[in-house]
């Protein structure tokens, strides 16, 4: 759990797909998604901390302590990766990291077909939670009419959303295979997204009804994620750490593009929102559905 703990600390860029990959790295397929579990509610547990511990810091020692703090906290975790984390990659699988051998890797991950489907589904259903996350100035205050400090009201049943989904997704690691823990998140996450639509439609905007669908999709995602994850990377077991890096970009820039460009345009009314959820929905399953099955060979060799 100490490794889970230090590797899930780094979330942006390098951090974030290198921990993928040497969870991946560590454990065998069963084992790594019960980890990824562990990392996902770490990482849902994050967002609702962090606002307070920068809350404390401000008003005991005003707003550049924040920054201190970041220092303080990014050292610590440099000095745990160079003197705690050991290496996870096995040498004899150490591989050239020659510009062509690097970029021979990344054209093989932009053409491998199941690679790029569950590298979009992830992107498409995820993108249907962010659109309420870079939205959430809009339902907080124009549909839901409340006020600054009510963030809470949407974010932590998101959040407990979340981590409940990922702590099923655990549990369920040894129990299912992959494919099914997966058919069972895109369930809840279809039913979430329908959910979200009706009430939109039929019912007056009420707390209770805004939130309940997006808890419910929340929760999908916390138990599709881990198991995707893994099923991704394992589709280039020697190189797991391009894959993750290429799984974080598509998934970034496809919150970037949600962010500045849907939300924008579907912000008007909550059904817009919610009707843009559904559509994320439904091009995730038709991804599903035409997913290659895993390969059983072994890719060829690169970085």
């Amino acid at each position: 759990m100490a490794k889970i703990i230090a590797v899930t600390n780094q979330k942006g860029g390098v951090g974030l797909a290198a921990g993928r990959a040497m969870i991946r790295d560590v454990y065998n397929p069963q084992d790594a998604q019960r980890a990824m579990s562990q990392v996902m509610m770490l990482f849902a547990i994050a967002p609702a901390i962090a606002p307070v511990i920068g809350g404390w810091l401000h008003d005991l020692w005003g707003w550049h302590s924040v920054f201190y703090f970041l220092a303080l906290y990014s050292g610590l975790v440099f000095l745990l990766m160079l003197f705690v984390i050991p290496e996870t990659l096995a040498p004899a699988l150490r591989q050239s990291f020659h510009p062509a051998s690097v970029a021979r890797v990344y054209g093989r991950a932009l053409a491998h077909r199941r690679f790029l489907s569950l590298v979009f589904i992830v992107s498409c259903y995820f993108g249907g939670m962010f659109l309420y996350i870079a939205g959430a100035p809009t339902v907080i205050f124009d549909f839901m009419q409340l006020q600054s400090d009510d963030f809470a009201v949407m974010f932590v049943p998101m959040v407990v959303g979340m981590i409940s989904g990922a702590w099923l997704s655990g549990r369920l690691a040894h129990r299912w295979p992959a494919e099914r823990t997966v058919k069972l998140a895109l369930t809840l996450m279809a039913l979430g997204a329908a959910l979200n639509v009706a009430q939109s439609f039929w019912l007056p905007v009420m707390v209770v009804t805004t939130i309940a669908p997006l808890m419910l999709y929340t929760c999908g995602i916390g138990i599709a994620m881990p198991a995707m994850t893994v099923m991704s990377l394992d589709c280039f077991p020697l190189n797991r750490g391009s894959a993750s890096a290429v799984h974080g970009f598509v998934q970034m820039l496809g919150n970037a593009a949600i962010a500045s460009m849907v939300v924008p345009l579907l912000s008007g009314l909550p059904s817009h929102l919610a009707l843009g959820q559904l559509a994320l929905m439904v091009v995730a399953l038709l991804l599903w559905r035409s997913t290659p099955a895993a390969q059983a060979e072994s890719p060829p060799r690169g970085v």
